[in-house]
């Protein structure tokens, strides 16, 4: 399970509808995956959107900012407004997989995971947007049930045949409970190799349009990286924009913001089909 084989499922998946997608869209590790699937496409899209990917090789522990030291580097903030956000925005997305594999599953509902990821710092919009990953686990297999004697009672247990004995009855059985709709350890191997890969290279030789988006309280760019960054966005078919009071989650924290962002591009698809 890597980077490039999740881009490889992407062009499958378009072969296999017979529709290739005219605009990607992509966040953190979806980001990268877009931008690997822009490569690989048989047919380019016409607009790539990678949403607050870190570009470079990284460090895991050290993906998310924790703090705002870095808020003085300027860089095209195209939404300057005050947050109204929890501040602290811990680990990366190998440190939210920890914090996930941490709970004991299944669990009986939404709002336990909620109260353990805030009690984290999470904020209430991310641990929202979690939880809606956790679905019904399905029920153990049916087992036969009986009870012994024709004082036992039916209705928990079977029914009497004329000699007073009972059949058996199999009992409906009720999920133990909510469970995650993806697998964690492959979720952790597809972040480790997104880790281990520099995008960069893939944004000098862009196919299509890209916009880059980044988010103001998220990742935490270095002066260096932004530099990085920044050579690349003078490129004629690359462009950035920064919501800056946002998080990393900003589809959930600013989708007002990010919507005003990439609808312009959804328009001028529109208008070439």
């Amino acid at each position: 399970h890597t980077l490039k084989s999740t881009a490889r499922d992407v062009e499958m998946l378009a072969r296999a509808t017979g529709r290739a997608p005219d605009i990607v869209i992509g966040h953190s590790f979806g980001g990268k995956v877009a931008m690997e699937y822009m490569q690989l496409a048989s047919v380019t899209p016409q607009m790539t959107w990678v949403l607050d990917s870190w570009l470079e090789k990284m460090e895991l522990n050290s993906m998310f900012r924790h703090d705002k030291a870095h808020d003085k580097v300027h860089w095209n903030h195209d939404y300057e407004q005050p947050s109204t956000m929890t501040d602290v925005q811990p680990g990366a997305s190998s440190n939210i997989m920890s914090t996930l594999e941490s709970i004991t599953l299944p669990i009986a509902s939404r709002s336990s995971v909620s109260e353990i990821l805030i009690e984290q710092g999470y904020s209430k919009e991310t641990a929202t947007w979690m939880v809606s990953n956790l679905v019904r686990a399905p029920p153990p297999p049916d087992e036969l049930e009986s009870a012994e004697g024709p004082d036992a009672s039916a209705s928990a247990s079977g029914v009497t045949n004329g000699a007073g004995n009972l059949k058996k009855k199999k009992a409906r059985k009720k999920s133990p409970g909510l469970e995650w709709r993806f697998n964690l350890g492959i979720a952790k191997q597809l972040i480790t190799s997104a880790a281990a890969t520099d995008s960069v290279p893939l944004l000098l030789n862009a196919r299509g349009q890209v916009g880059f988006v980044r988010a103001g309280q998220g990742l935490r760019w270095t002066p260096a990286s932004l530099h990085r960054l920044e050579q690349v966005l003078l490129l004629p078919n690359v462009a950035g924009h920064c919501i800056m009071h946002s998080g990393h989650w900003l589809h959930v924290q600013a989708p007002a913001d990010l919507t005003r962002i990439l609808a312009p591009s959804f328009h001028a698809v529109h208008l070439r089909l």
